[in-house]
């Protein structure tokens, strides 16, 4: 070592196996750096296990113009991340182009393209924005089906909050409704009670 070679065929140029399977087993161990890794048994086997005890990437692909990393799987997840620190995502999307996406969600045959789940008792979905000069709505959602732009049901029926809350500490509404379309004869805000309290309370 260190060895670099070149080779041109349709099949693999190296190939290795590790019938181990245990958690900690790998085909490949790659590290970078010194001292212990962070794991001295995953949780998991793996077929490439890649590790940097500094500040750096496990693992690391680039790409020109495809993607750099890849993940597919038959019938597990396909990309998996996971993470210790409380303040780390176990996954995370950057984008440094001003139009660009950190991180989307993409379906082309039905399903939820992305779907958040918590059982502890944090929030589900967060989204913050820092830039005072921003215009740009914080959440924007358009559809062109022929659904509900934006549906909130709440499914705890003990529960004595709010289905939605909005608070303004601004100098604009704290709600704000339009209806656009000169064809529709629909009201711009409706209100259904099943229950025995009042319709609408100001």
């Amino acid at each position: 070592l260190p060895y670099s070679g070149n080779w041109t065929t349709n099949f693999n140029v190296f190939s290795i196996n590790n019938t181990g399977v245990n958690d900690g087993s790998s085909a490949i161990y790659g590290k970078s750096g010194v001292g212990a890794g962070a794991f001295n048994t995953p949780f998991s086997n793996a077929g490439v296990w890649g590790e940097n005890t500094l500040s750096g990437f496990g693992v690391l692909g680039t790409s020109s113009g495809g993607n750099g990393i890849g993940g597919f799987s038959k019938y597990g997840t396909g990309v998996y991340g996971f993470s210790h620190a409380s303040n780390s995502p176990g996954v995370l999307g950057s984008n440094k182009d001003s139009s660009g996406v950190g991180v989307m969600g993409y379906l082309q045959n039905g399903g939820t393209s992305v779907w958040g789940i918590n059982y502890g008792k944090g929030t589900v979905g967060r989204f913050e924005s820092f830039n005072g000069d921003n215009t740009d709505p914080t959440v924007y959602i358009l559809g062109y089906g022929n659904s509900q732009g934006l549906a909130l049901a709440q499914a705890n029926s003990t529960t004595t909050s709010d289905a939605a809350f909005f608070h303004n500490e601004g100098l604009g509404h704290a709600l704000n409704l339009q209806a656009v379309n000169l064809s529709s004869t629909s009201q711009v805000l409706r209100v259904g009670n099943s229950t025995k309290g009042t319709g609408l309370y100001v």
